[in-house]
């Protein structure tokens, strides 16, 4: 577990049967733009995945288009813009599959709602009245996700090398095209990136997420690039007693209940309480803005087509008058504000009519109760959306160690959110002619990497389509199923706590309250930090020595830190923790 900060990048080396030469699988490699240094920091784990594998890494797991996940891929200077590291093979979920008719749906309703933020950031700029002039931040904070650090990736020197690379694997080049971008229906410029990244030249170009994992799959070998869908096994040629059981994401939109399980990410809290109140916990029922908060796309100020199961959507349905009573005009003294407009439809207007619309609706001092700005309020819960529906997205993985049925596991979930989560029970598990539910595989969960930097809805730890008597709340799942376990937490608290535009309560209290129980207070965190609690708590448990040694009450498992440290940013202390676990007979 490298401990640059906030952002996932995750090492195993697996054992051949020359133990000289390992073979390494790497599962995600990206920093978030908050983290102080990000783009060094992550330099220097980059180097040391090199150093550490010999430029040769046998399986690239890309979890899902975060920039927190990604990112280290493509930032300038990264080893992957070199042909002197390999990538033996590329994982993926179904989910990225250009040409698969479910990936390729998601991916345009997920480039509408990508285009229509960009056209409220846009637009909330444009007006900075009272009521807008924070919008614009705001909905970049929510969406920061989705963007590396500002002037961290050239996306023009990414493309030019996966255009390379992809002579060998023309399948990459998929990936260059903007499938996740809506088109706009003028020839107006699409609105630049809120981040300014470079394009060096691209007309609405892919997003660096995109890119990440167009140029994984150009580095990849032909054929090499796996797309999982939910029960599969994957191995690794040439490592024994080593199994991948695929979780997640869904394939099925609906559970039986009918629900959207790849949109559902929200809890809600139980009434009256807070998460500090003792009981506070949060209620696993789960909602979702659901697709309903898209029909913000229809606003005809945002000028995007929005293909819909009959096609196209035609222009008169996103007006709400018929085209004969509609009274269009065009602010033409914008420069010095002053309250003058041109109507199109002269004498369709009374001057009654335009005397009072100059002097009220449209006197800039009142810009702020116009009702033709009302849907850039309604933008943040489309842009919290899109991040649930992304994390929802991420690609599970159980990794089984030893025999079928009996070994060890170790969870690595990415960001999956809540109905990722519920999903794993609606199917089985099959290897060797033994049969597994998820329920199995968590209870012999022995590392457990938590999810969305301990966020509250990334570990669920009920069912609650399954409540009783006994369980108002559902059924216990999930960390709940766990026990004994080590918890790894790739979180920096003080980037955290960065207003941008506001704090993230991460990791969330109660659930790394509930954390520190199960793995018996064995929690790995990036920052070495306690926060949010009290600092005269027991401190987390984690490796001390540069050497091996026994993972305290925990049989079969050693652990150590490395000798070398970051050298900036906000937290110091070892590159990286190194935990073993012994196969079992």
């Amino acid at each position: 577990m490298y401990r640059h900060g906030l952002g996932d990048c995750f090492l195993l080396a697996l054992p051949t049967d020359n133990p000289d030469h390992p073979k390494y699988l790497l599962i995600d490699c990206g920093i978030h733009a908050r983290e102080t240094e990000g783009k060094n920091r992550m330099q220097q784990v980059l180097e040391n995945i090199v150093a550490a594998t010999g430029s040769r890494l046998d399986v690239v797991v890309a979890t899902h288009e975060h920039a927190d996940h990604l990112s280290g891929f493509v930032q300038k200077d990264s080893p992957f813009l070199k042909d002197s590291l390999e990538v033996g093979a590329v994982w993926l979920g179904w989910t990225e599959k250009r040409g698969d008719k479910q990936a390729d749906t998601l991916r345009r309703k997920r480039g509408t709602a990508e285009a229509v933020i960009r056209r409220a950031v846009e637009e909330a700029r444009q007006r900075a009245g009272v009521a807008e002039a924070p919008i614009a931040e705001k909905l970049i904070g929510i969406t920061d996700f989705e963007t590396p650090a500002e002037n961290s990736v050239d996306l023009g020197d990414v493309a030019a090398t996966i255009a390379r690379c992809s002579q060998s694997n023309p399948e990459a080049l998929k990936f260059l095209v903007p499938t996740a971008l809506a088109s706009p229906r003028s020839t107006a410029a699409a609105p630049k990136n809120p981040k300014g990244s470079e394009t060096n030249g691209m007309a609405n170009p892919p997003s660096s997420n995109e890119l990440a994992l167009g140029l994984l799959t150009a580095k990849a070998p032909p054929g090499n690039t796996q797309y999982f869908e939910p029960g599969d096994v994957a191995t690794i040629p040439g490592i024994k007693h080593l199994r991948a059981y695929v979780l997640g994401p869904p394939r099925e939109n609906k559970d039986q209940n009918g629900d959207n399980l790849l949109t559902k990410s929200k809890p809600s809290k139980i009434r009256g309480k807070s998460e500090t109140d003792p009981g506070g916990m949060y209620k696993e029922v789960y909602l979702s803005g659901g697709d309903n908060s898209r029909a913000l796309a229809l606003s005809p100020s945002l000028r995007i087509d929005v293909e819909t199961e009959t096609g196209v959507m035609p222009d008169y349905a996103r007006h709400p008058f018929f085209w004969s009573f509609r009274n269009p005009y065009s602010k033409i003294d914008e420069a010095n504000k002053i309250a003058s407009f041109q109507w199109v439809k002269k004498d369709a207007v009374k001057l009654e009519t335009k005397d009072y619309l100059t002097n009220s609706y449209f006197d800039p001092r009142q810009d702020w109760r116009r009702i033709d700005g009302d849907w850039l309020q309604s933008a943040e819960q489309l842009a919290l959306d899109l991040v649930g529906d992304t994390n929802n997205t991420s690609l599970v993985l159980a990794f089984e160690w030893g025999p079928p049925g009996e070994g060890r596991v170790l969870l690595f979930p990415g960001d999956a959110q809540v109905g990722n989560w519920l999903s794993w029970r609606d199917q089985e598990y099959h290897a060797d002619g033994q049969t597994m539910t998820a329920d199995d595989l968590l209870r012999r969960t022995v590392l457990y990497k938590v999810g969305h930097h301990g966020s509250h809805n990334a570990t669920v730890r009920r069912d609650s389509r399954n409540a009783s008597e006994t369980n108002p709340l559902g059924d216990p799942y999930g960390l709940e199923l766990m026990n004994d376990i080590i918890a790894m937490i790739p979180i920096d608290w003080n980037a955290a706590q960065k207003e941008m535009p506001a704090v993230w309560r991460m990791p969330h209290r109660p659930l790394y309250e509930r954390l520190r129980e199960k793995a018996k207070l064995r929690v790995l965190r990036s920052d070495e930090l306690l926060d949010p609690l009290p600092q005269n708590e027991a401190q987390d448990l984690v490796p001390k020595d540069f050497e091996w040694t026994d993972v305290p009450k925990l049989k079969g498992a050693r652990w150590r830190r490395s000798r070398e440290t970051f050298t900036k940013g906000d937290t110091d202390g070892p590159l990286y923790y190194d935990v073993a676990f012994e196969l079992e007979d």
